[in-house]
């Protein structure tokens, strides 16, 4: 009863609390909601392929356009305790064309099946040199099945789409390691005749492995 009758005597004040927490409640849900929609957005090209675990360049700090290693590597990985299947893969974050004009893209460059591949949600994942499969977000861009993305001068066949696996928020074209080499090198001559370079090795590992060791 003493509480009641202290808010009907502060209505004003008692108001102005309850406003400024409903704001602050608010707010911490807006700023949740987007660093969700920002994590998602920039992680789905790691968090939803076969891949267990990924190895970097020890400068690299976890990053991989930044990471740099000989694609000697994958074999070494491979040998690894604890290690079931290894394979490179390559990235490059630039623009293209599609068949609306121009598109965002991060460049992802696998062995198609093997470690690090996404999974198809329509058509089939890229098997021969000059095709791709590309995130459901560039079908906005008026990507179909059968259309050509261009990077430089390199053109893909999309035969495929994935679903949720944008990179740093930007939609995802997957292809084989000597097509993703031919884009970096179209667009980033700095790199032309780096032939032996990948950005990282995705691992699949044995049930209990530690990836810290590997």
């Amino acid at each position: 009863m003493l509480a009641l009758n202290e808010i009907r005597r502060g209505k004003g004040r008692f108001a102005a609390i309850v406003s400024a927490l409903s704001l602050i409640v608010f707010l911490v849900l807006v700023l949740g909601a987007l660093a969700d929609g920002l994590f998602f957005g920039a992680t789905g090209a790691v968090r939803n392929t076969s891949a267990t675990g990924y190895v970097f360049a020890s400068d690299a700090e976890g990053s991989l356009v930044r990471s740099r290693l000989p694609v000697s590597d994958v074999e070494k990985v491979a040998a690894a305790p604890g290690v079931e299947q290894a394979g490179p893969v390559g990235v490059l974050l630039t623009g293209g064309v599609g068949p609306d004009g121009p598109i965002d893209l991060a460049v992802f460059g696998i062995d198609p099946g093997g470690p690090g591949s996404p999974t198809a949600v329509e058509g089939t994942l890229p098997t021969e040199p000059g095709t791709a499969a590309v995130d459901v977000a560039l079908r906005d861009a008026g990507v179909t099945l059968g259309s050509e993305v261009s990077v430089g001068d390199v053109s893909a066949t999309v035969v495929g789409f994935t679903a949720d696996s944008e990179y740093q928020l930007q939609p995802t074209l997957w292809t084989g390691v000597e097509t993703w080499r031919s884009m970096r090198d179209a667009v980033r001559p700095e790199l032309r005749g780096q032939a032996d370079v990948i950005n990282a090795v995705a691992i699949v590992t044995a049930p209990g492995a530690d990836l810290g060791a590997i």
